[in-house]
């Protein structure tokens, strides 16, 4: 098999392996048919995954680590690759990771080279996987370092890229490909801008604004329209103008000014009219319902419409959108635009008829991730779900956030819902009997001096303790390869970013101290994320006890992401013996020791494991329900 043959096996391997991850529950008849499907699944997934492994070890990694000089057959056979990587039909990037490794190799390779066609390819190449990065790492707050690290390193490129508008350099470019990389990343380069987050942002939306002029002054620029004759210039305005239209998404969450306010109403306006103008052309490029929202957001920003009207007029849009499109577009008119809306409300003072919708909101919202094919524009699904998530409002005998963050890991990742049940079902076991040994030891446990309470404290963190694994899913979806440090380096943010949704919420607050630290180490000397909160504070035995129980679930579960072989209960108590005193707690330890303990676990982890999958799958068969 040729080189770039077996790279695009690569890729093939790896979409395969994230479909097979989370099967559709479409003809299966019953629970257990959907556990003999599930863990069929993940045992080809194992298969794949070794084909992959082998494919980027003896291929791929050894060309990026190689300390010379590409030759052009290289270049051009690890260029398609890397492009390969990117599904710009579904929006999707297949392994983000993999291709920023690809791309810094290309980049360094061609300036060393001093190729100018080749530069500018990875210049275009490493702006689009820097802004797929930021993506995924806006939603993790602990990793603004990272995301601005990202930004920097694809502004660089961009500044290089754009160079290329001095109309002698762009003269120059005989390819004509090279014009087109030029003109289309100069109002590209707004994504690089775009999801700067919070307030005092203004310098960040001045640059797009300016960006975004540039852009279509270069549409009525003539040399520039000779240069480019068979460019889509009518396009080109278009996204332009959209670009604008976009900046002041979720309410103005990046804190545009009252005149920036009008500015970008203003060019919404014209965005607006050139759509109504050729709404068939156009309409390939942007939903009726997404160009709406953006004209009604901008011109209540702009003071032009009230809250009220707002509200109305983005009500109709969702009412009317298609519930079946699960594309970029269907995501934003079925999850941004209802975020939009809970926006704009006040949580103490709601109407009844706005609580009632907003209900009806999240039952639609559920349903709609549940249905939605797990390969249709994921990145962007998460990002649209993280907002809706910090915009959820509790109200009274309503969904609480604790069922939100359940309903939706069962939705996006079955697999990490089945994980969580049997994470609870095990911590279960081991409070109920650790409590009748010493209940002293749970003073510092909500519930206390309960026994029931504080056992369903555990096991509701233990349901909740991979919730931030939610904002990561594409990212960690299967380890079919060894892990990128910047993929540890999002594994490790889970706990605290999983902290941080639940710390919002009056339902979920209690449990975002234990989940924060379930993954640090009984001697506080390992595991994370280790903060001054985490390392110094009072010790957390809810923590400790899930921690354990995360750990022989996923030794002995039946479905492992590893080769290594699912291990019997008796074999994990081997590694707790050998962990106890660092890695666990010994008073936990000693509770796999006892033969009542041992015994139920051993029989949840076998005929309780069955109810779980009977549980996931009639979760997963009420998620099909018709949208209200």
């Amino acid at each position: 098999m040729a080189k770039s043959e077996e790279w695009s096996r690569f890729t093939e391997l790896t979409e395969w392996i994230r479909e097979l991850s989370a099967p559709q529950i479409s003809g299966i008849r019953s629970a257990e048919e959907y556990r003999s499907r599930f863990v069929r699944n993940y045992a080809r997934i194992r298969e794949l995954s070794r084909t992959s492994r082998q494919i980027l070890e003896r291929e791929i990694m050894p060309l990026l680590q190689a300390d010379r000089l590409l030759t052009d057959e290289e270049a051009c056979d690890l260029s398609d690759f890397n492009a390969s990587l990117l599904d710009a039909v579904h929006i999707e990037c297949v392994d983000v990771h993999l291709r920023l490794k690809i791309v810094r190799r290309l980049l360094e390779d061609a300036s060393r080279k001093q190729d100018t066609p080749a530069q500018l390819r990875a210049c275009d190449q490493m702006i689009e996987t820097c802004y797929y990065m930021m993506i995924i790492l806006s939603r993790i707050a602990k990793v603004r370092d990272e995301y601005t690290a990202y930004q920097k390193e694809g502004l660089k490129a961009a500044e290089y890229l754009l160079s290329y508008l001095e109309k002698d350099r762009f003269a120059s470019l005989s390819e004509y490909d090279l014009k087109e990389i030029v003109l289309i990343n100069s109002r590209y380069v707004n994504a690089l801008y775009e999801r700067v987050a919070g307030k005092g942002s203004v310098s960040y939306l001045t640059n797009n604004i300016e960006a975004m002029k540039r852009a279509l002054a270069l549409a009525e620029d003539s040399f520039y329209i000779a240069q480019a004759s068979k460019y889509n210039w009518k396009n080109h305005t278009f996204r332009a103008l959209q670009g604008i239209a976009q900046m002041t998404e979720y309410c103005n969450e990046s804190g545009a000014d009252e005149e920036m306010l009008a500015e970008i109403n203003d060019y919404t306006r014209q965005m607006v009219a050139l759509w109504k103008k050729d709404d068939i052309s156009y309409g390939a490029l942007c939903a009726k319902e997404t160009l709406y929202q953006s004209m009604y957001r901008n011109a209540y920003l702009a003071g032009e419409i009230d809250v009220r009207r707002f509200r109305k007029e983005i009500l109709a849009l969702i009412d009317g959108a298609d519930k079946e499109d699960f594309s970029h577009d269907g995501n934003m008119n079925m999850i941004f635009a209802q975020t939009e809306y809970m926006m704009t409300l006040d949580p103490a003072h709601l109407t009844k008829a706005q609580e009632q919708t907003i209900q009806r909101f999240y039952h639609n919202l559920i349903t709609y991730v549940h249905r939605m094919p797990k390969l249709g524009s994921l990145t962007f699904l998460l990002s649209y779900l993280a907002h809706a998530m910090d915009a959820f409002i509790e109200v009274k005998d309503g969904m609480t956030f604790e069922e939100l963050s359940v309903q939706l890991l069962c939705a996006i990742n079955p697999q990490l819902y089945l994980h969580s049940l049997n994470v609870a079902g095990i911590s279960g076991i081991l409070t109920k009997h650790l409590f009748a040994k010493d209940r002293t030891l749970f003073e510092n446990v909500p519930g206390y001096p309960d026994a029931e309470e504080i056992i369903s404290y555990v096991k509701r963190a233990a349901m909740l303790h991979d919730v931030g694994k939610l904002l990561i899913a594409e990212t960690i979806i299967t380890y079919h390869r060894p892990l990128f440090e910047e993929e540890y380096l999002l594994q490790e943010s889970a706990p605290a970013a999983g902290a941080r949704l639940l710390e919002q919420f009056a339902s979920t607050r209690p449990f975002a101290g234990t989940v924060l630290r379930h993954h640090v180490h009984y001697d506080r000397k390992g595991g994370y994320p280790l903060t001054e909160e985490t390392v110094r504070g009072q010790e957390d035995l809810a923590a400790l006890i899930i921690g354990l129980a995360n750990d022989m679930e996923g030794m002995c579960d039946e479905v492992r992401f590893d080769d290594h072989a699912q291990m019997s209960f008796r074999e994990f108590r081997n590694v707790a013996r050998t962990g106890s005193g660092t890695f666990y707690a010994p008073k936990v330890t000693a509770l796999l020791e006892d033969i009542q303990v041992s015994a139920e676990i051993e029989t949840l982890l076998s005929e309780g494991v069955t109810d779980h999958y009977r549980k996931t799958y009639g979760l997963l068969r009420k998620g099909q329900e018709d949208v209200r």
